[in-house]
């Protein structure tokens, strides 16, 4: 089956031809304070008159992957999953949401960012372009999707209160958040990938908005209730924000996710790497 592909120096990201992607998209992984973005993106339902896609990404390079949770109502799990949101008969996707199910050595954090938002917009430009061919129109240049982080992170005392928020390269918020607390730009980030991802995000020129809740992370003894409150409180700033468009999280399916190794005490939870 042929693919779109996208390439970053050691990891790739590839999506079945013809695979769509929604102006809007939003990214959760495994976070470390529990995963609790992957769990969230794991967990939703539709409203009625909506449905949801699941389409497995396969991400290729010199690195073994595995899915993170497993869940027995949502069929076999894969590491990298895009979850297309439909809102009524429209053949076109309001929301696309990407959960990466997954944990990877620290050493290959930042090519796996540098994929991820490679896919993002390089999948984007060439469905736009194409539909500008079919429609008989010159290729102009089109505009970026914009990405939502959503995830859990340990923060200052200050902000362990409460969703906060934080924007790049122009990124607009939903009205619905513009009320939260913005992220100090002299804030640490102490988890790995969430830092490789921010300084990719910069970089890069990608619009895009983090939504983060505060977290702790998992003890050696932690079970994934322990965490739950926080995954449950990401949720509802995520719904309500209407970042999953006629999808919502549905706690059931949350509690039948259970981890499919000891990933907790081996996710790189990483040091001060870096300011916002």
């Amino acid at each position: 089956m042929s693919t779109s592909t996208s390439t970053s120096l050691l990891l790739s990201l590839h999506a079945p031809q013809g695979t769509a992607l929604a102006q809007q998209v939003v990214l959760g992984f495994c976070d470390g304070c529990g995963g609790i973005g992957s769990r969230l993106l794991s967990s939703l339902r539709t409203l009625p008159d909506a449905r949801i896609e699941d389409i497995p990404l396969q991400l290729q390079g010199p690195v073994e992957v595995k899915p993170a949770f497993d869940c027995p109502s949502n069929g076999k799990p894969s590491p990298v999953v895009l979850k297309n949101i439909y809102e009524g008969p429209s053949t076109s996707p309001a929301v696309s949401a990407i959960c990466l199910n997954c944990v990877v050595p620290e050493g290959q954090q930042a090519y796996l960012a540098a994929a991820l938002l490679a896919f993002v917009q390089q999948h984007h430009h060439h469905q736009q372009h194409q539909q500008q061919q079919q429609a008989g129109e010159s290729q102009s240049q089109c505009p970026s999707p914009m990405l939502a982080v959503v995830a859990a992170m340990t923060m200052p005392s200050a902000l362990r209160k409460g969703a906060h928020v934080l924007q790049w390269n122009g990124a607009t918020l939903p009205q619905q958040l513009s009320a939260l607390p913005q992220i100090p730009p002299t804030t640490k980030v102490q988890d790995s990938m969430l830092a490789v991802l921010l300084h990719a995000i910069n970089t890069t020129g990608q619009p895009a908005v983090l939504i983060a809740v505060p977290g702790h992370k998992p003890g050696v003894m932690s079970r994934l209730s322990d965490s739950a409150d926080t995954l449950h409180e990401l949720a509802h700033v995520v719904e309500g924000a209407g970042l999953l468009g006629r999808a919502i999280f549905d706690a059931s399916v949350a509690e039948g996710l259970s981890p499919t190794h000891n990933w907790f005490n081996s996710a790189p939870g990483g040091g001060e790497l870096m300011y916002l």
